[in-house]
């Protein structure tokens, strides 16, 4: 259920919305699916910050949880793919990993679903990071399938998704960081051993 503890979402002016929306806003998931949300959370989208209905939907997921995690309340879950960002990614995944050693399986089965719904690069990411190295090999395989089944809907085959997926760190298409102190510039690269160095505007290390 929704509760005035909960963070609101608010308007871009800062306003947070009255509790009597929340309401509406938990109705609305309620009779959601991921791959078939009510059309009335598109319009939530656009009035609301992504953050504040990211922050919303994971006090709503943490209430879930508290609450024993109910099946038939598992739209307080699905949220989290209809509402949240990156960082619901980043907090997700680690439960995710978690879940199956907490007799979990089937929870952290659907929070892969839940990282393939939000869709982003950060998201994905951590999909791709569960699919290649979790210690519940079950896990690992449903996220495997997963992977793949997104970078398909891509045109791409797991491993070009997953390179596509590798963080960048801010370097350029040449692979360098420029840092530029005025009068002074030095460059960051990695040598063949993936190792860092820094040379300055001459080339000299």
């Amino acid at each position: 259920c929704v509760v005035a503890s909960f963070r609101r979402p608010a308007l871009p002016s800062g306003e947070a919305l009255p509790l009597s929306a929340l309401e509406h806003i938990a109705t609305m998931l309620a009779i959601s699916r991921l791959d078939a949300p009510y059309p009335g959370l598109e319009i939530v989208k656009q009035t609301c910050t992504p953050a504040s209905l990211a922050e919303f939907a994971w006090d709503l997921f943490e209430a879930w949880i508290a609450a024993g995690a109910p099946s038939k309340e598992g739209w307080a879950f699905s949220a989290l793919g209809l509402l949240g960002d990156d960082e619901t990614a980043r907090r997700l995944a680690p439960r995710i990993r978690e879940w199956p050693g907490e007799s979990a399986h089937a929870r952290a089965v659907a929070g892969l679903d839940l990282l393939a719904t939000l869709g982003s690069d950060v998201a994905l990411m951590h999909l791709n990071g569960i699919a290649n190295k979790v210690k519940f090999k079950a896990l690992q395989e449903r996220a495997k399938e997963k992977i793949t089944l997104v970078a398909q809907t891509r045109g791409l085959t797991a491993a070009e998704l997953a390179d596509r997926l590798v963080p960048d760190l801010g370097l350029d298409a040449s692979g360098r960081l420029e840092l530029d102190f005025g009068p002074r510039q030095f460059f960051v690269a990695f040598d063949e051993a993936l190792k860092p160095f820094v040379k300055d505007a001459h080339g000299a290390r």
